[in-house]
């Protein structure tokens, strides 16, 4: 896979504050997919900066499209995962 290939990812979209106590405090943006692995997520990728294209998605499953970078997965589009989306439903056996 190339640096700028254009990726959809699914799972589970999730903060932790980082820099807390300080000027700097800011929301970093992870995504978890359903495989348990961590993706940390950005719409414009500036350090100290919060995501308010993010923000609404907190703690839902989503779909976002994108391409992935050297430090992070650039968000070019994300929407609510519903049952219909291949990938988005779990299944916990038959």
């Amino acid at each position: 896979m190339t640096a700028f290939e254009v990726e959809t990812l699914h799972g589970f979209l999730f903060a932790k504050l980082a820099a807390i106590g300080s000027r700097s405090e800011t929301p970093i943006y992870y995504l978890q997919q359903f495989d348990d692995s961590d993706h940390r997520v950005a719409v414009d990728g500036k350090l100290f900066h919060d995501e308010p294209t993010l923000r609404p998605y907190l703690a839902t499953k989503v779909t976002v499209t994108g391409t992935q970078g050297p430090e992070y997965f650039h968000v070019a589009s994300i929407t609510r995962c519903s049952p219909e989306t291949d990938g988005c439903v779990i299944n916990w056996g038959d």
